[in-house]
């Protein structure tokens, strides 16, 4: 295989072919089977316990970005407990509580580790606060460290190279670049949870700094193109650099497509149209001067030095193949909208350097296939520039005409040619120009401009060279503005340079599925062989992309564009494995119509999450669809379905081994509360525990109540209830009176406790929670956990001696001060309360709670005593940093009050110091410090 061997793999395991199942379902199949079969290995043979997978933290999580197909379209619940302990790993590996890395880092590298393993859990994990909370707090850090207004009153980004507390600004780092966007996108995913105004507001005025910068043609850039890099204070485009389109990273395809998603997702999140701009003028750059060559062996010449008018010339070269005896060269005008030219005239020049060539012709096409007109000039004048003018519809001019088939109303294509005049010979013509000449009563066909003039010139940073470079990078954005807005614009232009599932969408007929096997092929082609390659001879995790599985996750979900970009998908599936096809067929705001076929010998219910349909009343349909024609043989199951919250899960019954079409058509709509009013109480598994009630027998109950909405939460209600194999009881109940929205950017949390005497030694614990506050979601509003021993503090009580720095004999050391928990200031993570004995403690009740406490010190050496109580002495942990001079991961023991750890500092300087206390997991008690001074130190 290392010399490119095709060797298949050695385990087949491919399912049956079931005869009779629809080539498209098939070929879904298999390309699904291979890709979730290599992404199941490396969790199985390659992850650890901590998350790793064995090439770094770095390249570990690139790996993730190809998996989502396996959770969204198999339900597969070993990728997504592969997912969550990778998350869990690398947020405690590489102490990312501040929401980004600690190490000052180029953005490419330095956000991968938080938006490639939190943002998309987002929508994964739906309503788990978790992840919600710690993007939410990389947002803080774009707020408050990366960005900055700049003398030109325009919002960026201050560098390229910043960690979550520091941005290097020294030169050439001192620039915004497209790679940003990728740092900003888990608060793109927490915008499109909750609305966020903070993030919003934040994103809407980065956005007009980028369009602003769109519109500008300094350094020869393109007007409506964004450049490769803004420097922060001049907004120079060449800062460092000799051209528009070089930066940090050049022109570079993914990171432009980052920053293209970043403005779409802006714009449709702020409703703000205008900031979609760059996408549209870039688009319609790319339509403009879409050129591509008729046949296989013309060869474009786009920069000449036979310059006419003042602009330099289009030359096609072409030279067949042995086995050809005659040819034509030519290149193509590919209008991408079918446009009515019927009656227009248009101004040619062009140029046939010598004898070789016999006629030049332009043909109007209403397809590939279909012509509508030809007019044919003879080489009478060989090295003569000729100006034609040409009527469409008429001869004009010409030397020959033909009138053929194709409507003139509905033209795609205007084709330039040239035919050689010997048998297996070439040759070569020049165009110098083409326009529309305006005529009196006729407007200038929309969307139709075609001038050949600068575009032409394929000079580094012109139009063209722009256009033909830029396309691919916006592809995804583009597709994905088609899929959520449903303008049709460029739709005869994307019909030819889409992606296989966009261009069937767009297609006449739907009935052929070719493109649907078609965006299979390439994920069934990357991994049919050499499996080994893709997992135990990989050297490089960061290299597993598994390809096409963007394409295959298309076609089960209706999304479109970058996979973890903003969200684009229609529907994901529940219990549905990897014997399972689905096509979404055409999808709205208020219809989805899915073809479904099960390879499974029996009937099954799967779940249908619903990412985008409105609330309203919808008529569900199913039925079978023997013929494959797309259309319902008999109706077999029906019933009204109430959508009443984004991502609700709908039971169906799917028959097996027959092609099914499944319809949500709506009935009535309903008019939601906008995602911006609604508060949204939350809680997870990791935030219900117990601790000792101090009373015989009773245990007191704990849980952490968020709200990760946009509005405030009124009279919420706790209640526990305790679940045994016989009954389930209600153990009681707290309130919260008004649970604020996390505005700040900072977790929004509270803990409420129960004390109840339980029924069994580890029942099961439901906690319930509700509001009469409008919410984004219910569906997490109620967590059931095992009460297990791990969960209650006093039985796995070990009390963790304190590690005593042994420079200095602690009696030579003299108390300075004692601060209580109370004295420091704290975050709303952090709850004071009282225990048993009355002492005032400060509860940590989330990851990411601190408390700080800032006063002046002499230079010496000092040792600080920090005392607490943990719940478990293997994982509750906090850090505790003075300043930027030391950061030190630390244990609370658990049970009982005892010292974490007595660490030495020595100080050279005098001056102002800040204590910060850093909950790095939940239920962590803080009761103070003590601060001694070495006696005698200077």
């Amino acid at each position: 295989m290392y010399t490119g061997e095709q060797i298949p793999w050695s385990f087949e395991r491919a399912p049956e072919l079931i005869e009779g199942a629809p080539e498209w379902a098939l070929a879904e199949r298999e390309a699904l089977y291979r890709v979730t079969e290599i992404f199941r290995w490396w969790v199985t043979n390659r992850q650890i316990e901590n998350g790793e997978m064995g090439g770094g933290w770095g390249d570990d999580c690139e790996m993730l970005r190809a998996w989502p197909i396996a959770i969204m379209a198999a339900d597969d619940p070993m990728i997504l407990t592969g997912w969550r302990r990778m998350a869990k790993g690398i947020w405690k590996a590489l102490n990312l509580q501040l929401g980004y890395v600690n190490e000052i880092t180029d953005v490419e590298h330095g956000a991968e580790p938080l938006t490639d393993t939190h943002a998309m859990m987002i929508g994964l994990d739906y309503g788990n606060p978790l992840f919600v909370e710690r993007c939410m707090r990389s947002m803080r850090c774009m707020r408050d460290v990366w960005t900055g207004v700049n003398p030109k009153g325009h919002l960026l980004f201050r560098s390229h190279y910043f960690s979550a507390t520091q941005v290097d600004t020294t030169p050439p780092h001192d620039t915004d670049v497209c790679y940003n966007a990728r740092a900003a996108r888990p608060g793109v995913w927490v915008a499109w949870y909750n609305r966020h105004p903070e993030i919003l507001n934040l994103f809407s005025e980065w956005a007009r700094s980028w369009c602003e910068m769109a519109r500008r043609t300094d350094c020869g850039k393109p007007a409506g193109v964004i450049p490769a890099q803004i420097h922060f204070s001049t907004e120079s485009f060449t800062p460092y650099r000799d051209a528009w389109y070089k930066g940090y990273f050049g022109w570079n395809f993914e990171a432009f497509g980052e920053m293209y998603d970043q403005l779409l997702a802006t714009s449709i999140l702020t409703g703000d149209e205008t900031l979609a701009a760059p996408i549209l003028n870039s688009l319609e750059l790319c339509a403009r001067n879409y050129l591509v060559p008729l046949n296989s062996w013309s060869v474009l010449q786009y920069e000449t030095e036979d310059v006419h008018k003042g602009k330099s010339a289009l030359r096609v070269k072409w030279s067949p193949p042995s086995h050809i005896k005659y040819s034509n060269g030519g290149v193509c005008k590919i209008l991408y909208n079918e446009t009515d030219l019927s009656g227009r005239t248009f101004e040619l020049w062009f140029k046939i350097p010598d004898s070789s060539v016999k006629t030049f012709t332009v043909s109007f096409f209403q397809t590939r296939q279909l012509r509508a007109e030809r007019h044919t000039w003879f080489n009478k004048n060989p090295g003569e520039w000729k100006k034609v003018i040409i009527t469409v519809g008429s001869q004009g001019d010409a030397d020959s005409y033909e009138r053929n088939r194709g409507d003139l109303r509905k033209i795609t294509e205007i084709i330039f040619s040239a035919s050689s005049k010997e048998p297996r010979k070439g040759g070569e013509f020049l165009i110098n120009e083409f326009r529309e000449i305006p005529r009196e009563g006729i407007k200038p066909a929309k969307h139709c401009e075609i001038f050949f003039n600068t575009v032409l010139s394929l000079k580094p940073g012109g139009e063209l060279w722009t256009a033909k470079r830029l396309f691919s990078s916006i592809r995804p954005a583009v597709e994905k503005w088609r899929l959520l807005t449903g303008n049709t614009r460029f739709d005869g232009f994307l019909k030819k340079v889409g992606s296989p599932y966009l261009r069937w969408l767009l297609s006449e007929n739907r009935r052929d599925k070719k493109l649907i096997v078609q965006s299979c092929q390439e994920a069934i082609k990357s991994t049919r062989s050499n499996f080994e390659l893709l997992t135990s001879e990989v050297l490089f995790t960061d290299r597993i992309f598994g390809k096409g599985t963007d394409h295959l996750l298309s076609l089960y979900t209706g999304s479109l564009g970058m996979v973890t970009g903003y969200p684009s998908y229609q529907v994901t599936w529940r219990n549905t494995g990897r014997d399972f096809a689905a096509l979404v067929y055409e999808s709205r705001d208020d219809y989805l119509k899915v073809l479904l076929y099960s390879f499974t010998p029996n009937v099954r219910e799967i779940g249908m999450v619903l990412w985008r349909l409105e609330p309203g009343r919808y008529r569900l349909k199913m039925g079978p669809d023997r013929d494959e024609n797309d259309i319902y043989d008999k109706i077999t199951y029906e019933k009204i379905v109430e959508i009443k919250e984004r991502m609700q899960e709908v039971r169906i019954p799917l028959p097996p081994r027959e092609l099914q079409i499944v319809e949500f058509v709506q009935i009535s709509s309903t008019k939601g509360i906008p995602l911006a009013e609604c508060a949204d109480l939350a809680i997870s598994s990791e935030d219900v525990s117990a601790i000792p009630s101090g009373q015989n027998g009773r245990i007191r109950l704990a849980a952490t109540v968020h709200n990760i909405g946009a509005a405030s939460a009124h009279n919420v209600k706790v209640t526990f209830y305790e679940k045994t194999k016989s009954i389930t009881r209600r153990l009681g109940e707290a309130k919260i009176e008004v649970l604020k929205p996390p505005l700040d950017l900072e977790p929004s949390c509270q803990t409420v406790y129960v004390d109840v005497r339980l029924s069994c030694p580890e029942p099961t614990i439901i906690v319930k929670l509700s509001t009469n506050t409008p919410e984004i979601t219910k569906r997490n509003n109620l967590i059931s956990v095992r009460l297990t021993s791990a969960r209650i503090t006093h039985q796995t009580a070990v009390i963790q001696k304190p590690e005593v720095a042994p420079q200095e004999p602690k009696c030579n050391y003299q108390l300075l001060a004692e601060i209580r928990a109370d004295e420091f200031r704290v975050n709303k993570g952090v709850s004071l309360m009282k225990d048993p004995d009355g002492k005032i403690y400060a509860e940590m009740t989330s990851s990411g709670a601190v408390m700080e406490y800032t006063m002046n010190l002499e230079p010496g050496r000092y040792l600080f005593e920090i005392s607490g109580q943990g719940k478990d002495t293997e994982h509750d942990a906090f850090y505790f940093q003075i300043d930027d001079l030391i950061r030190e991961r630390l244990f609370f023991p658990c049970g009982s009050q005892g010292l974490a750890k007595i660490l030495e500092v020595p100080f050279i300087k005098r001056g102002k110091r800040t204590i910060r206390i850093m909950c790095a997991e939940t239920l962590v008690r803080f009761y103070g410090l003590r601060i001694l001074k070495m006696k005698d130190s200077p």
